[in-house]
């Protein structure tokens, strides 16, 4: 007896003979499992199907664990080998349980059972002439089986066809060429390799294999982590908690609008069912965030609608995966919705957010420490000698912090993939995990950097005191760095994000980022977009082609980009931070800047001139700067305190000059979140069984081994799939658009800038 995670797989008793000759009995079944003529079947067929059962190497009974309902037969068939190893797998279940993804979990566990406990070698599946949809779906499940199935199997080295060669070519290139295209065209790049693999893809000219595809796929998801981890690397926290009210508030408007807008057209003007609608609503109410993240300037992600974007498209994934869950239980009356499948994402992603933070405040506290030690020593020593100093210069190495990167995005991804949440969620995570742990700022460069040169006149610095004579650094002298506030806009020593720049980024966006986007192009089965066929009861389009699917389509497709557009009206409605939101910081006083009672200096005295910015060689003396470090000889260390952290003061009452103004924000806002893209995608695609009706569940259910069930009608699938299209692009042109008209506005400047 096997039990997986909904049904029990047993062997057949005499009790189960009723239920067997009802199911060879049905008319939906019968003619896809026998070879014979599809006639009633009287009690003696029972010989015959308990002789089938006992000439399989394996056969089981399929009910479900809670009811122990009858679902269905599975077997292996043997090929009349000694030790068995080959089989033909065969499946079959009753009408009533198609739709619930039995079929794929009966055969997931099966398939690994046979490979891992029999030691078979091959498993094959005989499927009937005309049972298309049944070839597909065994053709994907096992196919993307195989693919994460870790082999010792060595494959020979062969030269690989030239017709394959031509077309990978072709078609990276056409990735890059594309890209670059529409990035002077239209301030979009993302649409080249979009609307590439739409034309490349096999709806259209069917360039790529199956198993080229799937592995575009895999690589592209690794893109769309690397995007999602840069967006965490740049982000401004603060910023981002400031406005975590307008972003909750984005993010449900732009989850409710849709919703309520397909229920209104499509069950009030198209006549679906309450279920379609539902589901299309569902499918729609997403938001792609490597899309977004993709046009959004580093700039930009640090001004205040770029924070609320980020969040509210975080948010959206969090619930896309609640729906992800939701909908294949709405697939079926009786299979419901149980209860974790929406409070388990919510919880765990609560749980993430919340302990994140507080493991990178542990660390960051512990490697301050460390680092105010090796500060220490060399304010009394004048040497760059200390061991703590040495560790800290190579932590902060760019290959170090590579190092961390991937083991950081790799637990963060794993850890919130496996218990229950989006990986896209971990990735962001990660991102700013290391950036808050790694991020310094002060006048010099990052810890350890000058500790590397090899000359020793590199090793003193000029005192402000005595800007004429070379001295070593002293305890009356500014320290070279001190530690990033949280919300430090310039981050000038981010050291996660340098090495992000210097080891991933060349090739996330000229290949990876690219390859995603293409993969999203080529998923869209764009040839049911404009003649579909109509399989309902309805004698007057039944079994009808109809072109009706293109004028319904691209009205739902302009509703729900006006639905998602609307979210920007709250940059409008909702009121501003204190500091405006426009990055407005703290100050933080460095353990070296506090007079003898521990207390921070007095700021109250006018400040002084500007001190000149550190170098590896000493201090930069330019000639405005040599004339500031002249007129602050004789100051006490107190009075370069108040210089340093008045400064930053005065810097801190400039607003963001990469903000944009509420009404380019309000646009901005609502035209990023009108991209669909992957997140759509997936939803659509689990969500085809109430679309259509009836039939097949597309996360692998066999459907009584009959994949091509007849649907009521394909039409809403269809209209989805517009829908996702037309905003995935409308979206991004949109958005590039605008972007493309405040640089020319602006004449070349920032992204925003905050005319308008």
């Amino acid at each position: 007896m096997f039990t997986t995670a909904r049904l029990r797989l047993r062997g057949s008793m005499p009790s189960d003979a009723e239920n067997l000759l009802a199911l060879y009995n049905d008319e939906r079944v019968a003619p896809w499992i026998t070879e014979g003529y599809i006639v009633p079947k009287h009690a003696t067929y029972l010989e015959t199907i308990n002789a089938f059962i006992a000439s399989c190497i394996l056969s089981c009974v399929v009910e479900e664990t809670e009811t122990g309902d009858f679902v269905g037969l599975s077997s292996f068939v043997g090929q009349g080998e000694a030790k068995n190893r080959n089989a033909i797998m065969c499946i079959a279940l009753m009408p009533r349980h198609w739709s619930k993804g039995y079929g794929a979990e009966v055969m997931s566990f099966l398939i690994d059972y046979a490979f891992h406990d029999m030691n078979m070698h091959r498993v094959s599946l005989t499927v009937f002439e005309g049972n298309e949809r049944a070839m597909e779906l065994y053709r994907r499940l096992l196919s993307s089986w195989m693919m994460s199935l870790p082999s010792h199997t060595q494959v020979s080295y062969e030269t690989p066809s030239l017709p394959v060669l031509l077309s990978l070519s072709a078609y990276l290139y056409l990735l890059s060429f594309t890209s670059a295209l529409f990035e002077t065209a239209t301030n979009a790049p993302l649409l080249g390799p979009l609307l590439t693999g739409i034309l490349l893809g096999p709806s259209v000219a069917g360039l790529l294999t199956p198993a080229i595809q799937q592995s575009f796929i895999d690589l592209g998801y690794i893109g769309l982590l690397l995007i999602v981890f840069e967006a965490g690397l740049s982000t401004h926290l603060p910023l981002l908690l400031r406005n975590a009210g307008i972003s909750c508030a984005a993010a449900l408007t732009g989850i409710l609008l849709p919703i309520a807008l397909s229920m209104a057209l499509l069950r009030g003007a198209y006549s679906y069912t309450v279920l379609q609608a539902f589901a299309a609503g569902a499918a729609l109410c997403s938001t792609s965030l490597g899309t977004t993240l993709a046009l959004l300037t580093p700039a930009l992600r640090r001004t205040r609608v770029g924070s609320v974007l980020m969040c509210a498209a975080l948010l959206d994934d969090v619930v896309g995966l609640v729906v992800a869950g939701i909908i294949p239980g709405l697939a079926d009356a009786q299979a419901g919705v149980r209860w974790e499948t929406i409070v388990r994402p919510v919880l765990v992603s609560v749980a993430f957010a919340v302990g994140t933070p507080l493991l990178a405040w542990v660390l960051r506290k512990g490697l301050l420490r460390i680092d105010l030690r090796g500060d220490s020593w060399k304010m009394q020593t004048g040497t760059h000698t200390a061991p703590r100093w040495r560790v800290l210069g190579l932590v902060y190495g760019t290959r170090t912090q590579l190092f961390c990167i991937v083991l950081t995005l790799s637990a963060f991804v794993a850890g919130t993939k496996y218990a229950g949440t989006s990986e896209l969620f971990g990735a962001y995570l990660a991102g700013a995990f290391l950036a808050y742990i790694f991020t310094w700022t002060g006048p010099g460069h990052s810890p350890g950097t000058s500790d590397l040169d090899p000359d020793p006149s590199s090793q003193s610095t000029v005192s402000p005191a005595e800007p004429s004579t070379s001295s070593p650094i002293t305890p009356g002298t500014i320290p070279t760095f001190v530690p990033s506030v949280i919300d430090d806009d310039e981050n000038p020593h981010n050291a996660p994000l340098e090495a992000f720049n210097t080891h991933l980024l060349p090739i996330l966006s000229p290949l990876l980022g690219p390859i995603f986007f293409a993969s999203i192009g080529a998923a869209l089965p764009v040839g049911t977009l404009f003649t579909i066929r109509n399989n309902s009861n309805d004698t007057k389009r039944g079994g009808e082609g109809s072109h009706s699917v293109v004028w319904r389509g691209i009205v739902y497709s302009v509703l729900m980009v006006l639905a998602k557009m609307g979210v920007g009206v709250w940059m409008f409605a909702w009121p501003e931070p204190a500091g405006g939101g426009r990055g407005e910081r703290g100050v933080v006083v460095h353990d070296s800047l506090r007079d003898e009672s521990g207390r921070g200096r007095d700021y109250s005295r006018p400040p002084l001139p500007p001190l000149p910015s550190l170098s590896r060689s000493g201090l930069d003396l330019k000639p405005s700067a040599a004339s500031a470090v002249e007129g602050t000889a004789g100051h006490g260390a107190g009075q370069l305190a108040q210089f340093a952290l008045s400064g930053r003061q005065r810097q801190n009452e400039k607003a963001n000059p990469d903000e944009p103004t509420r009404k380019r924000a309000a646009a901005l806002l609502g035209l990023a979140m009108v991209a669909r893209g992957e997140i759509a995608l997936i939803i659509a695609q689990l969500a085809r069984p109430l679309l259509v009706g009836s039939g097949d569940s597309f996360d692998g259910t066999v459907d009584g081994g009959r994949g091509n069930a007849i649907t009521m009608d394909e039409e809403p699938f269809a209209v989805v799939i517009w829908a996702i299209l037309i905003s995935t692009v409308g979206g991004a042109l949109g958005v590039g658009v605008l972007l493309g008209s405040w640089k020319r506005r602006d004449g070349g400047g920032g992204s925003g800038g905050s005319v308008g």
